[in-house]
């Protein structure tokens, strides 16, 4: 995290000397294998949204490199979770029920996006998965 927020805090620093400023948005991460693994053993790529103009990110901690990647989206489906990360399966689950129910199907990696601080008093989440129609 102290890369990756750091790079991005560089980012916003240089690019508001260039009158070209931006609003640090919510954290997000991608979880590859939630579908597979149990959640203690999940492997997150961790991103922060950057102007879509950017071309390379300054690096805050050189041995902790931070790359620049462009997540594409599409139709998804999406829930917020209110709660405790460890309570989130629930909300997870009423997310894949309503996508089955509704003739959609999964096409990409679990995502959240953190609405609040991890010590925040009430944890909220957006839980979002791509989809299309079931063919």
């Amino acid at each position: 995290m102290p890369a990756l927020y750091g790079s991005v805090y560089m980012l916003k620093s240089e690019m508001k000397k260039q009158g070209k400023d931006f609003k640090v948005r919510a954290l997000r991460a991608r979880w590859p294998d939630s579908d597979r693994v149990p959640k203690s053993d999940w492997i997150g790529i961790w991103a922060l949204p950057v102007p879509e103009d950017v071309v390379d990110v300054p690096q805050k901690i050189p041995e902790m490199p931070v790359e620049l990647q462009t997540w594409e989206y599409g139709t998804v489906a999406q829930i917020v979770h209110i709660g405790p990360y460890r309570t989130e399966e629930t909300t997870i689950d009423r997310l894949r029920k309503f996508i089955e129910e509704n003739g959609l199907e999964i096409t990409g990696v679990h995502e959240e996006e953190y609405l609040t601080r991890p010590g925040a008093k009430v944890q909220k989440t957006i839980v979002r998965y791509p989809v299309r129609k079931k063919t």
